[in-house]
């Protein structure tokens, strides 16, 4: 009929899951006592400080990471009595996520919360200058990380719930651009993206299931140390090693301590932020990036 809107059922389911996730108000969607949480990145810095204040909270953990002797660390940093797995994985390896999550779900039943964690920084330079081996390596684990985990847990939490929590880490560089970091910024703009769009789809089939984007600024751990777990292939050579921790040092030399980092997305979680940044200082720097879009200005 002339002058009417017909809405098609996914419309209407989307809109119809919009209100129920709306519906749940401003509760906590933090984990709590015996949610079962997986954390990838868990071995070190940001992983490790959210492995630790989760299970404070009773969580048990299923900690991922890719190196064997990072997450014997973490574990032994845990409370005493804390249940929890570890589960030396490649993100970047869908096949080997995949087994990851049946070895978590035959050890704990379920789900409840997904901390997409883990991260690389890349090479500093010249976007211009970048080989593909590091594009591939950095996209693998940032982006491809961040949709294994996502190909691999949500299936299981839609099975097993209809509520459940999704952190995919992004940075403030996923918000704001910078330069020299050419493949990090558009690995971490990408996971802005796809969170995104993943909790429209989420609603869309009728999921309570939150997504958050956590954009943390500058935090004090060693992500630039990541080169030491650059797959075959990736060849860095003294200087450029060099060159890379010494800009990366200097950039985090006024960061925040990891624990700091993981409390404020904890509180975020406790507010039910879709996204939880660390330095709100940045803000200033979005609006203006905003504006230059509604502006059509450079």
């Amino acid at each position: 009929m002339r002058g009417s809107l017909r809405l098609s059922r996914g419309v209407r389911r989307t809109l119809k899951g919009a209100r129920e996730v709306e519906s749940l108000g401003s509760l906590s969607i933090a984990p709590s006592t015996d949610s079962v949480v997986v954390v990838t990145g868990a071995g070190s810095g940001l992983g490790q400080a959210l492995a630790v204040l989760l299970a404070e909270r009773g969580c048990r953990l299923a900690l991922v990471d890719i190196d064997d002797s990072s997450l014997a660390a973490t574990t032994a940093a845990l409370p005493p009595g804390v249940e929890s797995l570890q589960l030396r994985v490649d993100v970047a390896d869908s096949t080997a996520m995949r087994e990851c999550a049946l070895s978590v779900e035959e050890r704990f039943g379920r789900v409840d919360a997904l901390f997409n964690n883990a991260g690389v920084v890349g090479p500093v330079g010249l976007a211009w200058e970048m080989s593909v081996p590091d594009w591939n390596w950095v996209l693998g684990v940032n982006l491809l990380g961040v949709a294994n985990g996502v190909r691999s847990f949500v299936p299981m939490m839609l099975r097993h719930g209809s509520s459940g929590l999704i952190v995919n880490t992004a940075s403030v560089a996923g918000l704001i651009a910078t330069p020299f970091t050419s493949i990090y910024t558009a690995s971490k703009h990408a996971v802005v993206g796809y969170s995104e769009a993943l909790q429209q789809e989420l609603v869309a089939v009728g999921s309570a299931i939150r997504v958050v984007v956590f954009a943390p600024g500058e935090v004090l751990t060693d992500i630039s140390k990541g080169y030491r777990s650059r797959p075959p292939g990736v060849e860095w050579d003294a200087e450029q090693q060099e060159s890379t921790t010494r800009a990366l040092a200097q950039s985090l030399r006024n960061g925040i301590s990891p624990t700091t980092a993981a409390e404020r997305l904890i509180a975020a979680l406790d507010a039910d932020s879709m996204y939880a940044l660390t330095h709100r200082e940045f803000l200033p720097a979005m609006r203006q990036r905003l504006g230059l879009v509604e502006a059509g200005g450079r």
